[in-house]
């Protein structure tokens, strides 16, 4: 969330760098599973339904995206940046005091939430955009194009 407001802060922050971004957090969050994995097995086992849902949506987020776009989304919704809050706090709850607490399962299920959300803003907006907040933004959006295209 900092080098996204530090990005902006400094004027770095173009959509190519928001992308990447986004693949960063990704990679981030995919050496932390592994982790998470070697050292607590049981509880990801515990939330194996969770985890499998959640990587499903992530990965049709971005066949969809991908057809519909060419390209990955960059949306960094406010459930996005509230996913990955949740996320921090309970992968450090987990692996530097090997707490498994509740953060972990509200996380799963806001990125649930949040990937549904971005499946349905891509399903929204006509062309690819960055930074769109939520998915009443894209509809609000969507609206405004529809309504200078009909001269109104």
């Amino acid at each position: 969330m900092f080098d996204g407001i530090l990005a902006r802060r400094l004027g770095v922050a173009t959509p190519r760098l928001r992308r990447l971004d986004s693949a960063a957090d990704t990679l981030f969050y995919l050496a932390v599973a592994i982790c998470a994995w070697r050292l607590y097995p049981q509880v990801l086992t515990r939330r194996a339904g969770l985890l499998a849902l959640l990587l499903a949506l992530e990965i049709a987020r971005y066949v969809l995206d991908w057809l519909r776009f060419g390209r990955e989304a960059s949306y960094h919704t406010w459930s996005a940046k509230l996913f990955g809050v949740l996320l921090f706090a309970g992968c450090f709850a987990l692996l530097a005091l090997g707490v498994d607490n509740a953060a972990l399962t509200a996380a799963l299920w806001c990125g649930i939430f949040s990937d549904l959300e971005g499946v349905a803003i891509s399903f929204t907006l006509r062309q690819w955009r960055t930074d769109v907040p939520t998915l009443w933004h894209a509809l609000h959006w969507r609206r405004a194009v529809r309504d200078a295209g009909d001269g109104t």
